[in-house]
């Protein structure tokens, strides 16, 4: 039932007045065609009444019913009103020749005023009325000329509906405004919506360039930090050279201060050299270094001990007085290091090592 009843109250329009007037009139049939599929067993049960009218009038109402429902459903809310407003101005009117009266007869007609003020504009409403009054009039003077009795009935029932009439008018005004008022807002804050999903969207563009910008900046960073490892790595290769000047013999110049880093990186290449090249004889020349004291001694002799342990003799040239100061200082036996003034001396040393074939422990 909900999925016949979304389907017949589905209108061809985007506007949101229209709709709602074309869903009152699609609402409104239904209900009439509910009412006359009601009235319709009871009025054949009449025996006043023809059965042929009651059948006649019930094809008739449902028919136009439907019409009004396919006008509305088409967004015809104008014609879909008139059909409705026609069958209850028309249905009261019609059974006054029956029953010689039109007391009742005006308290019908106060249904049009009420579907007039649901589906059609606030002024329209007055047109409904004067269609109601000219009905009465008109059946009066046809039917009732002769009885000034009926004047007084249609006096009050004109005045009736006059007052329905207003009443509905203001309802009317007041829920076209409220809908007015409710609709200005909803565009406001449409357009508010869409002014702030712009702004978002430019700030969104601007947060775009500033993350690539920062990831073009880390990019950068990261690409000279890795040309700054590389420059690192060669100022320490250049810094802690190991040259070879023959098959077994080595030489380190140390230039520059020695701390504690540089050190073991001397250290280190030292015995990555010794240990790849096989060498024997290791000269390490600490005639660049301007400043020997007791931590860079202790260093020294630590690569001395090292590199002695991998079965290579260490010859340690261009000491000075304050090297050899600071190498008694920690206690080590002069005899345990050979020492040479100069580079040369530790050349000469060493070939003459090479020419008896004695390899010194």
């Amino acid at each position: 039932m909900r999925a016949i009843f979304r389907q017949l109250t589905t209108i061809r329009t985007t506007n949101p007045t229209l709709e709602r007037r074309a869903r009152q009139v699609i609402v409104l049939s239904l209900g009439l065609i509910l009412f006359t599929l009601i009235m319709t067993p009871l009025l054949l049960l009449t025996p006043d009444i023809p059965d042929e009218s009651v059948i006649l009038a019930s094809f008739v109402v449902t028919g136009l019913s439907l019409g009004a429902i396919a006008a509305a459903r088409r967004a015809w809310v104008g014609l879909g009103a008139c059909i409705l407003l026609a069958i209850l101005i028309v249905s009261p009117l019609a059974v006054i020749p029956a029953n010689r009266g039109i007391a009742a007869t005006g308290m019908a007609l106060t249904l049009s005023i009420v579907l007039a003020s649901l589906v059609l504009r606030p002024w329209q409403i007055w047109l409904v009325l004067v269609a109601n009054i000219v009905g009465l009039v008109l059946v009066v003077l046809l039917l009732f000329s002769g009885d000034t009795s009926v004047y007084v009935v249609l006096g009050s029932n004109s005045g009736v509906l006059v007052l329905l009439t207003l009443f509905c008018f203001v309802g009317a005004r007041i829920t076209e405004n409220s809908f007015r008022a409710s609709k200005t807002a909803t565009t406001a804050l449409a357009e508010a919506n869409a002014r702030l999903e712009q702004r978002v969207a430019e700030r969104t563009a601007e947060v775009q360039v500033a993350l690539r910008e920062v990831q073009d900046r880390a990019a950068a960073q990261e690409q000279l930090l890795a040309e700054l490892a590389e420059q690192r790595a060669v100022v320490s290769e250049l810094s802690v050279p190991v040259l070879p000047i023959s098959a077994t013999t080595l030489v380190m110049p140390l230039v520059g201060t020695l701390d504690s880093a540089r050190l073991a990186d001397v250290q280190e290449r030292a015995l990555h050299a010794v240990e790849t090249q096989k060498a024997r004889y290791l000269l390490l020349d600490i005639t660049g270094v301007p400043v020997v004291d007791t931590q860079v001694a202790q260093g020294l002799v630590q690569v001395v001990r090292a590199t002695r342990l991998l079965g290579a003799q260490v010859v340690l040239v261009g000491v000075r007085p304050e090297v050899a100061q600071a190498v008694v200082s920690l206690g080590v036996a002069l005899e345990e290091i050979i020492t040479r003034a100069t580079l040369q001396d530790g050349i000469a040393t060493v070939q003459g090592w090479q020419r008896q074939g004695v390899h010194v422990r």
